[in-house]
């Protein structure tokens, strides 16, 4: 939301409304979502949060090894279709729901994540912009002494302490917030004195009584959020021999922010944790080193880059094809890293429902939640290729009346009335439908017109974890063979 992130069950206060099993909760606020029409990360308003309980299988979809979200079987995230697997014309979307409930997430792998984080309520403070430069090197590697007779200290390196003496410090110089600079004998280091900077320090980065990220930088302006940016990854940011800028801190905190300031410049990147503890003097620390890794690697050199030559050159200075496709768009792709299956889940899920866009960002995941319907074909042949071909002409025919239904109804003009759109997924010659929604067992024929033999089961007992796995298998098997074919007399 504006005001950060915020758990969904949280934000259900009330039940307003009930439908069958569904209970909803009116609310006034809003949640980022992208706007494929306008290609925008945007606000939108949320009309009401809803909330059922389940009891089925949940899904942990991992983008890294510390960032997940948790989703049901049907549930769609809204995934990528690469070069490889779109097979749509040119203009047509390429953003696709998938679940884990089908192939689709196996089959495209990327999922959309945020590129920029819209802000409205800009407060700055108005420093030059070495203050945010200086600030930024001093959470990455740096210090302020106790007292203020110690000064400020950097942590700097033999090769680059000159230039960043030159670019950084001797402005401060000139414009009065430094007094002095004393150079190290370690000839890495370097000591800061004056009363001005070593107050200002103080104020911001030691608020909380220790260094931290000051809050306030979240409103201030791209320029000084990049300026902040450009002094933390000269201190404690790589540039690999691909081109692929790091960040490394073992500060999680620290991690996480920069990756919400980066969103603020338009830059997007992930995060992961090291796995080998770190070790200090060949002891082991406690601490594991955290990652981030930029996205947009050329915007990052255009809008942040580093204070240090040897850096800022191998900053790539153009994209490869693929993520030169990709910038045109407000959003970026992840990568699934793994699908994890959680315990059976008998509780509350929650969703909201979003004006216009109908998805939202789940712990910087795109999330959509698509709804099926299913309808009896009953062919004259009582064939197999005339039940396809009736249900994709009904789909179809559906997509074709789209068009008219978002002219009149929402006054879509011409480009805008053909987002929305339904798709044929599955075709079944028999199946069992209990009574409670998606809940069915299927042998399904063909699948998105690929002809296949396999079964689809949801919502079912035999789906439990509470039925031995032995069981459940034998009963599904027997189903299997009724569903098939066989008569129950040949089965029993």
């Amino acid at each position: 939301t504006p005001h950060g992130d915020l758990k969904i069950e949280d934000l259900f206060t009330s039940v307003d409304v009930r439908i069958n099993d569904k209970e909803y909760c009116n609310t006034n606020f809003e949640c980022l979502t992208y706007d494929e029409a306008s290609n925008q990360t945007c606000f939108q308003p949320v009309k009401y949060i809803v909330r059922h309980k389940i009891n089925k299988k949940m899904y942990r979809v991992w983008i890294s090894n510390i960032r997940y979200v948790d989703i049901t079987e049907d549930h769609s995230l809204i995934g990528y279709n690469s070069t490889r697997t779109f097979k749509g014309k040119d203009g047509e979307s390429r953003l696709t729901p998938v679940t884990v409930s089908n192939a689709d997430m196996l089959k495209i792998k990327s999922l959309i994540m945020p590129r920029k984080l819209p802000r409205t309520n800009i407060i700055s403070k108005n420093y030059p912009k070495e203050v945010y430069e200086l600030m930024g090197y001093i959470i990455g590697d740096g210090h302020v002494e106790h007292k203020i007779e110690g000064g400020v200290g950097l942590s700097i390196g033999r090769l680059g302490r000159e230039e960043i003496i030159n670019k950084l410090i001797n402005p401060l110089i000139e414009q009065n917030y430094i007094t002095s600079v004393i150079r190290q004998k370690n000839e890495h280091d370097i000591r800061m004195c004056g009363t001005t900077i070593w107050k200002l320090l103080k104020k911001e980065l030691y608020s909380t009584g220790k260094k931290d990220i000051p809050t306030w930088l979240f409103d201030e302006t791209e320029e000084n959020i990049c300026s902040f940016l450009r002094g933390y990854f000269t201190a404690d940011g790589s540039v690999d021999m691909n081109g692929t800028i790091k960040l490394c801190s073992i500060n999680r905190d620290w991690i996480e922010s920069a990756h919400k300031l980066l969103l603020c410049c338009g830059i997007a990147s992930n995060y992961f944790a090291g796995k080998t503890e770190n070790t200090y003097k060949g002891k082991k620390s406690g601490t594991y080193t955290n990652y981030l890794t930029v996205y947009d690697c050329k915007r990052f050199g255009e809008r942040v880059g580093f204070l240090a030559k040897q850096k800022q050159r191998r900053i790539p200075s153009k994209y490869g094809r693929r993520k030169q496709h990709l910038d045109q768009y407000d959003f970026a792709i992840c990568s699934i890293t793994k699908v994890e299956e959680l315990p059976q889940y008998n509780e509350y899920v929650y969703d909201i429902e979003v004006s216009n866009t109908h998805t939202f960002f789940a712990n910087g995941i795109l999330a959509h939640n698509t709804d099926s319907t299913y309808f009896e074909t009953r062919p004259p042949s009582n064939t197999a290729e005339e039940a396809i071909r009736i249900a994709d002409a009904v789909a179809n025919k559906v997509n074709e009346s789209f068009k008219e239904f978002m002219e009149q109804t929402f006054l879509c003009g011409d480009g805008y009335s053909s987002f929305i759109k339904a798709g044929r997924e599955i075709v079944s010659d028999r199946g069992i439908f209990v009574e409670k929604k998606k809940r069915y067992i299927l042998h399904i024929i063909d699948n998105e017109g690929e002809r296949v033999d396999k079964m689809k089961i949801m919502g079912m007992d035999t789906k439990k974890t509470t039925m031995p796995k032995e069981v459940a298998n034998k009963l599904n098997k027997f189903i299997e063979r009724l569903l098939k074919g066989e008569s129950w007399n040949d089965i029993a």
